[in-house]
């Protein structure tokens, strides 16, 4: 505030402005704490904010759900049922795969690649090879049998 728009004697801190509130507040709350005011015509109805002529609002069942955890509750289940048409799926899928024919060519060139991985990893350390290529090569002898065939 430039020093011409204040007023004489008065100064404008905020300690100033804080203590003149404090004291504003102070004085207002010496008077009586009254009810306030009804307004003529209002129902007892207006005392729970409802219009003349409007049936009062119905008590509340302690069992409802909020309008929130009915939402939740309805995510839950779709989600679920999701997860059940996806394992549903899934599982027509697998079936598809076991029951479709398989070309002995391709199974065969399959069974040859594999054995060629194994005696790759025949030829490396021992120690060095994870659980993984160690059953592959456990894996072996099945596969020339199933080579033979």
């Amino acid at each position: 505030v430039p020093p011409a728009a204040r007023r004489a004697g008065t100064s404008n801190s905020l300690a100033d402005r804080l203590r003149a509130e404090r004291e504003a507040k102070s004085a207002s709350s010496v008077g009586k704490v009254t009810a306030k005011p009804s307004v003529v015509g209002m129902s007892n109805a207006a005392k729970t904010r409802t219009p003349i002529g409007m049936a009062p609002p119905a008590a509340k069942d302690p069992n409802a759900k909020s309008k929130n955890a009915l939402r939740k509750e309805k995510q839950r289940a779709a989600k679920a049922a999701a997860e059940a048409a996806a394992a549903e799926e899934e599982r027509q899928k697998q079936a598809a795969a076991a029951a479709a024919p398989v070309d002995p060519e391709k199974r065969a060139k399959k069974i040859r690649k594999m054995l060629k991985q194994i005696q790759e990893l025949k030829q490396k350390d021992p120690n060095t090879l994870n659980d993984d290529q160690k059953k592959k090569i456990e894996s072996e002898q099945s596969l020339n049998d199933e080579l033979s065939k």
